[in-house]
């Protein structure tokens, strides 16, 4: 592998793991909570969910709160 391709493979990591870091899941007891930043031109929000773990699909949250952020414009 060449200098530039590894620069390029790693500047792809780099931004895979900040993408992933931005995305958090958090376990309490009977809930999961999703947090999801979103960058805006008057600094960072959150999209924030809680989720009762007995009742919720954890996959189908994850897949529904990816589509509702890609419209919003903040």
């Amino acid at each position: 592998m060449c200098h530039d391709e590894q620069h390029a493979a790693a500047d792809r990591r780099d931004d895979h793991l900040s993408r992933a870091a931005g995305r958090s899941l958090i376990t309490l007891g009977e809930q999961y909570h999703l947090i999801r930043p979103l960058n805006a031109a008057s600094g960072t929000l959150f999209l924030y969910l809680a989720l009762d773990r007995g009742r919720s699909n954890l996959a189908l949250a994850r897949h529904n709160l990816k589509r509702l952020e890609s419209p919003l414009e903040v």
